[in-house]
């Protein structure tokens, strides 16, 4: 676990193709002082697990989805990100009722963390996590 950093902020937006999202980034970074974002559909067709699938004109499985966003997630604790770093804006995701679960898994996972870790040395790398859901 001493290897990764877990973000404390993550900002999902969802919405179908050209419903505004990648607009939205920008001004979300600003208000919130986040500098990272992750846009899904980029790192899907730059992955060369997921670009198998793409070429061959099959649905992309939602286990590599979510593999390749954790991947993007959980920065490396030695990448020197300040706090504000950590935090990103995550651009097309869930797409999926599975990935849905991985959001809730992923929170879950995120809280059982920062309480496991709270009076250890590990305990920035793993900030209780804002999770707030608005309709």
């Amino acid at each position: 676990m001493q290897d990764f950093t877990a973000p404390r902020e993550i900002v999902w937006l969802n919405g179908a193709p050209g419903s505004g999202k990648g607009v939205s980034t920008p001004l979300i970074l600003k208000a919130r002082g986040m500098s990272r974002s992750v846009c899904v559909s980029s790192l899907l067709t730059s992955a060369r697990e997921a670009r198998k699938y793409i070429d061959a004109g099959e649905m992309m499985p939602d286990h590599v989805v979510g593999n390749l966003l954790l991947e993007a997630l959980l920065l490396p604790a030695s990448a020197g990100h300040g706090a504000a770093g950590l935090n990103l804006v995550v651009d097309g995701f869930p797409r999926t009722a599975v990935q849905v679960d991985f959001v809730k898994l992923l929170m879950d996972k995120l809280r059982y963390l920062h309480t496991q870790y709270i009076d250890t040395p590990l305990a920035t790398c793993f900030p209780r996590p804002a999770f707030k859901v608005r309709r």
